[in-house]
């Protein structure tokens, strides 16, 4: 039985593999070329404890030479986050200071108070909503130097309500973790938002999400993210639901930072799984939805059953591998005189486990070529492949911890520390 779902689920993996690929080739790579420049952008950048690196961010955010404003919203920061951002006496920098305890009742709370101020400041300017662009910077980002142009291009197209950028991790890597993120956000996920462009199911990430003000305030009202811990997908569902539609732009990318730490990284993805499972309280809605097509629905079921489908999967694999140990332990004999039949099976196993990390691994590298993109040190993208195979069974642990906190109720903000 155990053998039977997981052959299932790599089916179902190599299914989706296959379909990823499949869209990719077959995509219409056609852009506006009548490109609006006159956008008034306005960047949130929520905040929670980020002396690190907020000064680096805003300061990348006014060199922008556009039509730009940013709202630094600091959620009840216990650090000099606060004084940092009021070094910037720019007139184009807006800070707002919440503090406990109306502070830090989540990130989509702070985004719609900051949003409040947003449409306050664009009703004093009488500025057209169709021309204002809110975008979500996170406290650690940085958008590439060909960002605007992009953004500009997507938003010339009146049909677009949102874009969700490429997401790129900064090239300071100092170990293959760091690696295998930046190779899961800029080639995996990025293969993936590609293909979700042709079923019009692109999703938005909290890092890089822009929309267009006026269908927005029209369709959702001026408090368009909600309570969940995955904000950005809880305001996907709520935009694909009023048939608004949302591009991706993969030619520009949002730069943020990879976690060096393995009990970071758990702690950060235990509350997207976490997250997810909030959402799934909109599957009744996307069921009986009139507006959202077939493919939509079906984009949607997937992305929501992932916690469900990567327990099993994982519970399989290494209840699959206790079994198999105990069944070579007992035939160590019989192994022992057919050694080298044996050792060829093992190899072929291992070589099967590992192809698609390798295969991973290659289109990074080339995707780094194609962007121009600094590469990381050789040793990494030596152990790279084998980090991108193997990646399931720390995120194992992060789905543990997120069932644990839904199934107790637990519903507090699990903070990303920075390096």
């Amino acid at each position: 039985m155990i053998e039977l779902i997981y052959y299932g689920i790599v089916y179902l993996f190599l299914v989706q593999l296959f379909l990823t690929f499949l869209l990719n080739i077959f995509q219409n790579k056609t852009s506006c070329t009548n490109v609006d420049n006159h956008h008034h952008y306005f960047f949130i950048v929520p905040c929670v404890n980020e002396e690190l690196v907020i000064y680096q961010t805003i300061s990348s955010l006014l060199a922008i030479d556009n039509n730009c404003h940013i709202i630094a919203i600091d959620d009840g920061s216990t650090d000099n986050t606060y004084n940092i951002m009021q070094q910037f006496p720019d007139n184009r920098c807006t800070i707002i200071k919440r503090e406990l305890p109306n502070a830090r009742q989540g990130k989509g709370v702070a985004l719609n108070v900051a949003l409040q101020w947003c449409i306050q400041e664009v009703k004093k300017r009488d500025l057209p909503l169709d021309s204002v662009i809110v975008g979500v910077i996170d406290a650690d980002g940085k958008l590439s130097n060909d960002a605007m142009n992009e953004l500009n291009r997507a938003f010339s197209e009146k049909d677009v309500a949102a874009v969700q950028m490429r997401v790129k991790m900064y090239d300071d890597f100092k170990n293959t973790l760091q690696v295998a993120q930046d190779l899961e956000f800029f080639t995996v996920n990025n293969l993936i938002q590609k293909a979700r462009v042709s079923t019009n199911s692109v999703g938005l990430s909290g890092n890089g999400q822009f929309f267009r003000l006026g269908p927005i305030l029209e369709t959702i009202g001026p408090n368009p993210w909600g309570t969940s811990l995955l904000d950005d997908y809880e305001l996907t569902l709520k935009l694909m639901s009023e048939n608004l539609k949302i591009a991706y732009v993969s030619n520009a990318y949002v730069y943020q930072e990879a976690l060096s730490s393995t009990k970071l990284f758990i702690k950060q993805r235990s509350r997207w799984v976490q997250g997810n499972l909030d959402c799934l309280k909109y599957i009744r809605q996307v069921s009986s939805s009139t507006t959202l097509t077939s493919i939509q629905k079906l984009s949607i079921f997937y992305f929501l059953s992932q916690p469900f489908i990567n327990l099993i999967a994982t519970s399989c694999i290494l209840i699959f591998s206790i079994k198999s140990s105990k069944q070579i332990y007992n035939s160590l004999p019989i192994i022992y005189e057919n050694t080298n039949h044996y050792l060829f099976l093992l190899f072929i196993i291992l070589g099967f486990s590992i192809i698609f990390g390798i295969i991973f691994t290659v289109l990074y590298d080339k995707n780094l070529s194609a962007t121009k993109e600094i590469k990381p040190p050789f040793r990494f993208f030596l152990l790279l492949p084998f980090a991108t195979s193997y990646m399931y069974l720390i995120l194992f642990f992060s789905i543990l911890i997120a069932f644990w906190r839904q199934l107790s109720h637990q519903r507090s903000w699990i903070k990303t520390k920075r390096n």
